[in-house]
């Protein structure tokens, strides 16, 4: 079962509204928390484009995508990503880099089961998973 923790979720929401604030975007939709089918936390913010945010509850990661209709979108820079670290949050720069072994090291064999199956792309797609 994907981890839900509300506390960090409204920690990370308002860094996302204080990312708003200082930026064009504007925080559309609603807060999507885990469940079947992503084990992360989503929101959308929107300028020209709409971005989604999302958040790792265990890691404390946050990324964010552009492109909403790929399960195997690019990660891309996470705007305004300042407001997440002074919060306490992780931003990571090497989402979208391959799957290496030490990336699994940590992995139960059940996540590492999934992993085999599902192929992920990247990195990122191993911590922000469509396969929980």
């Amino acid at each position: 079962m994907p981890a839900v923790d509300e506390a960090c979720a409204r920690a990370w929401l308002g860094a996302v509204h204080a990312v708003a604030r200082g930026t064009a975007y504007a925080v559309s939709g609603v807060l999507q928390s885990p469940g079947p089918g992503r084990n992360y936390y989503s929101v959308e913010l929107r300028d020209d484009e709409v971005i989604q945010l999302r958040l790792n509850v265990p890691l404390r990661w946050v990324a964010a995508v552009r492109d909403l209709q790929r399960l195997d979108a690019a990660f891309c820079e996470v705007p305004g990503a300042a407001a997440f670290l002074q919060a306490g949050f992780v931003v990571p720069d090497d989402l979208n880099s391959p799957v290496r072994a030490e990336h699994l090291a940590q992995l139960s064999p059940a996540e590492r089961a999934d992993v085999d199956y599902h192929q992920p792309p990247s990195l990122g797609h191993v911590v922000f998973n469509w396969f929980d």
